[in-house]
């Protein structure tokens, strides 16, 4: 036996010590690593680029990105890092040169309009220093790259939450992706560099896992909460869109196995979109978003955010429809738009989505502020 009884009574040393440590190892067993759930904050935050141009280096950056880190923070190796980028939101402070980086000699952004990281693995160095693996995908060309990086801190913020820190960098060669444009000097040298460094200045926010749950429940769910009778005046708005619609005549829908016809619409950068040009990458989820004031259609944007990950995994694209929004700070009145990009990236940097009865010329006219999903 590993634990004996001495004469007199008791344990002896020995067997204290080996007691103790098996407590030890009971309690420690017992205690869960504490898993954080993190959305990149993209007004705090910046993916920036480096590239050589000429004799000295330029820098340009992306203005509209998304993604999350969950894990255990003291447990670095345990960290998941998934984030999109909207290359079409590239900047560089000159428009000439990012509508350049837009076509087909560059990023190609009416045919891949979004670049993806998921992370496969992590490693801790010294200090709060460590490099995290993954798969990079640009113009549907995907790379195992590494970011070296350091975890700057974790701690409360100024509006009741917690935040935490980070810095990485990375270096790739776009031609590996894909993107050969350049020019030829007259010694022979290039206009532009091969390598180019990413460089990530994260602030992120730890907020509640989104509960991976169906639309169906989720519908079922809401429903349950508006089973008492609507007010007087909600009841009226909604009478004014049926009536609305009902003016507009017979639509004849899409019905199953009916080849969706083709469209070009602009897309949150005012870029057109065509849905011919998105199927020449791959399979394209297709979804009709009516607009904010919808709850259905919020809940239905929810699903397809959690599901984003396992479409682009799928190598498809997501393209969602919305009859109304704003397009590079215009109103995009009595027009329809196409949202081309992750859905959380579209509701975080675009909340105040403008959306419209049909038939009607303001956005939300008619609806009271109750009315509206909001996201």
């Amino acid at each position: 036996m590993l634990i004996t009884r001495a004469a007199e009574g008791g344990l002896t040393m020995n067997a204290k010590t080996i007691l103790s440590l098996l407590l030890g190892l009971a309690v420690a067993a017992s205690v869960q690593a504490e898993q954080k759930y993190f959305e990149i904050d993209p007004v705090h935050s910046s993916v920036s680029f480096n590239i050589r141009h000429l004799y000295s280096t330029f820098r340009g950056r992306f203005n509209s990105f998304s993604g999350t880190i969950e894990g255990d923070l003291a447990d670095p190796v345990s960290l998941r890092v998934s984030a999109s980028v909207d290359v079409g939101s590239v900047d560089t402070a000159n428009s000439g040169r990012d509508d350049h980086l837009r076509t087909p000699d560059f990023f190609d952004v009416k045919i891949f309009p979004v670049a993806t990281f998921e992370s496969t693995g992590a490693a801790v160095k010294k200090g709060n220093r460590g490099t995290v693996t993954g798969n990079l995908t640009i113009r549907k060309v995907t790379k195992e790259i590494v970011f070296e990086g350091e975890f700057l801190g974790y701690g409360p913020d100024h509006k009741k939450g917690n935040r935490a820190g980070f810095h990485a960098t990375a270096k790739i060669d776009r031609r590996d992706f894909g993107v050969n444009f350049n020019g030829e000097l007259p010694d022979g040298r290039t206009m532009l560099g091969n390598e180019v460094e990413l460089i990530l200045d994260l602030e992120v926010i730890q907020v509640e896992k989104p509960e991976a749950k169906s639309l169906a429940d989720s519908i079922s769910e809401y429903r349950g909460k508006q089973s008492k009778p609507r007010s007087q005046d909600i009841t009226d708005a909604l009478a004014r869109a049926a009536d609305d619609i009902m003016k507009q005549g017979s639509i004849d829908g899409l019905k199953a196995g009916e080849k969706a016809p083709d469209f070009t619409l602009p897309d949150i950068n005012g870029v057109n979109v065509s849905l011919s040009g998105a199927l020449k990458n791959g399979p394209v989820v297709l979804a009709f978003y009516r607009g904010e004031w919808c709850p259905f259609c919020n809940l239905q944007l929810r699903a397809l955010e959690v599901a984003y990950p396992d479409i682009r995994a799928l190598g498809a694209s997501l393209v969602a429809v919305a009859p109304q929004m704003e397009v590079g700070g215009r109103a995009g009145r009595g027009q329809q738009s196409v949202i081309s990009a992750p859905v959380r990236h579209y509701r975080q940097n675009h909340a105040g989505l403008p959306s419209a009865l049909p038939g009607s010329g303001k956005p939300e006219e008619g609806l009271p502020g109750n009315v509206r999903g909001g996201s």
